[in-house]
């Protein structure tokens, strides 16, 4: 009988999903605000606690659980970063801008799956006019149709990060939407992930 290496038992037992989401956009388009927003109102609703919290310069990197998992938000993201989940954010007065296209690419290039991708349309309450935003929303499915994304399956959530800093509800539901679209689309590969850690444990036990 081998000795059981009791810290990996527990680490197994105790493992978590975790989930890392890159926010993805424009340069300074709000990507900050976006994970500040869903933060608050996770938080303040009591649907998850912070584990982590590291700014540096422009960039917000946040850890928060939800639902035994950890969704790790980073608004800088590199070619060597693996995201399981991005949310492209656009601006709903400008749509798709230059550096969208490349932030599309690198999600692409981070092996982002297909069909993990949600898009949050913000700031859509300083819009008025329906049609202008029904066409930003084309003009984003269209780039993301581009880059082999399933534009058809891609949630598209309309809403503003910052009324839900200010506790609007309209600001509010748009926050909630938007996470429970991560939530959905990451289902597969957290599935995985806690299967990983069932196996992990079963080595661990067998070794007695």
């Amino acid at each position: 009988m081998e000795n059981i290496d009791l810290e990996a038992l527990k680490k197994s037992a105790d493992a978590k999903p975790r989930v890392n989401v890159g926010i993805i956009g424009d340069v300074a388009i709000g990507k900050r605000g976006v994970i500040l927003a869903i933060t608050k109102v996770l938080t303040d609703k009591g649907l998850a606690q912070i584990i982590s919290n590291d700014e540096e310069g422009d960039a917000l990197k946040m850890t928060i659980e939800v639902n035994h998992t950890e969704y790790s938000m980073d608004s800088m993201i590199t070619g060597s970063v693996q995201m399981n989940v991005a949310i492209l954010v656009v601006n709903a007065h400008d749509g798709p801008m230059p550096h969208t296209k490349a932030d599309i690419e690198l999600a692409r290039q981070a092996n982002v799956p297909a069909s993990a991708i949600v898009v949050f349309l913000d700031k859509c309450d300083e819009v008025e006019d329906n049609e202008l935003l029904d066409l930003e929303e084309m003009e984003t499915s269209e780039l993301l149709k581009q880059y082999g994304f399933p534009v058809d399956k891609t949630p598209v959530i309309r809403g503003s990060a910052l009324k839900a800093l200010g506790d609007d509800k309209e600001g509010v539901d748009s926050i909630l939407k938007l996470m429970e679209a991560v939530e959905r689309i990451s289902l597969p590969q957290r599935i995985a992930m806690l299967e990983q850690s069932v196996d992990n444990l079963g080595v661990l036990l067998n070794k007695r």
